[in-house]
């Protein structure tokens, strides 16, 4: 009967320690702020507009049935200005901390980038879905 004592106890651990993962996140990012990109046909939104420079790790959720990708381009262009050529954007013309690539359909993503100060561009560049509206802005301070 004396085991029946801890019950209690490892009930009320567990509970904290439920609690405690749901208020942190369920990513461990190592730390870093945590962005969240929701992808849909054809939209890109933020949770957040503004971020301080540093680690920041973008989670991209696709809630869209196409495939994406969430490339960062670093770029003081109005986001609906980039230079269009046969459906895609020349990355190579812009600084890129990075991308997370081929997010399909319903699923998540995520990835930790290094952002210094500046405007960024997230866009995704699969053939013509940038011209359709997938693309938003990013200000790191």
């Amino acid at each position: 009967m004396k085991r029946m004592k801890w019950i209690p106890v490892l009930v009320a651990a567990a509970a904290t320690l439920m609690l405690a993962g749901t208020a942190c996140g369920d990513d461990d990012n190592g730390g870093a702020l945590a962005v969240k990109a929701t992808l849909k046909e054809w939209s890109i939104a933020l949770n957040k507009a503004t971020v301080p420079a540093g680690q920041v790790t973008i989670r991209a959720d696709n809630q869209g049935t196409s495939e994406h990708e969430l490339i960062l381009l670093k770029t003081d262009i109005a986001p609906d200005k980039l230079h269009v050529d046969a459906g895609k954007v020349d990355e190579k013309q812009f600084e890129s901390p990075g991308e997370i690539e081929a997010i399909k359909g319903g699923t998540v993503a995520s990835r930790t980038f290094k952002l210094d100060p500046g405007h960024y561009l997230l866009i995704c560049n699969i053939a013509a879905h940038y011209e359709q509206g997938m693309r938003t802005e990013l200000t790191v301070q």
